[in-house]
Order: C-alpha cells, then sequence, then structure tokens
C-alpha cells in the first residue's frame, strides 16, 4: 500500500515476471480498479521493468499495487516502490 497526497506526481515500482505474462492493477481505498496493465505477455522469458504510474489526488488516499501472473509455470515479483512530490 502507497498513501499519496494532493502533491504525490509519481509512484514508481519494479515489477518482474519469470517465465509468466502479468499485469499491475492499482486499487484505491474504496476497492475500485483504477488502473490495469499488461507489462508482459511471453511464457519463455522473463522481465522486469521500471513502471511510473502518474498520481492525480485530491486528499489523502492509500493505493494498492498489486501484481499478478494469469498463466505460465511462473511466478511475478514487486521489487520497491517510490513516491515523488
Amino acid at each position: 500500500n502507497v498513501t499519496v497526497t494532493k502533491d504525490t506526481k509519481n509512484v514508481y515500482l519494479w515489477v518482474g515476471g519469470w517465465k509468466s505474462p502479468y499485469y499491475v492493477e492499482v486499487i484505491d481505498s474504496k476497492g475500485n480498479v483504477i488502473a490495469h496493465q499488461l507489462m508482459h505477455e511471453a511464457t519463455e522469458t522473463t522481465y522486469a521493468y521500471l513502471c511510473d504510474f502518474a498520481i492525480e489526488a485530491s486528499s489523502v488516499e492509500t493505493l494498492t499495487f498489486a501484481v499478478y501472473r494469469t498463466a505460465g509455470p511462473g511466478n511475478t515479483s514487486l521489487a520497491a516502490i517510490a513516491v515523488k512530490n
């Protein structure tokens, strides 16, 4: 979970997937999915990405970042989160 404010401009995270297609979802504090992004779709390769999510919050908000795979023998990871005001 990441707490953002009206001054937060970006949230950065490293995500990775090993031999699996995977997605990143951003969920607000009310349970709404506000972003859904396919990160990688091949099942025979491994890739990691630095993701940059632009934020437009009008007040303090807690966002949940979820990384998950949809197929393949591998796994996924969320390595780090950084917030830039």
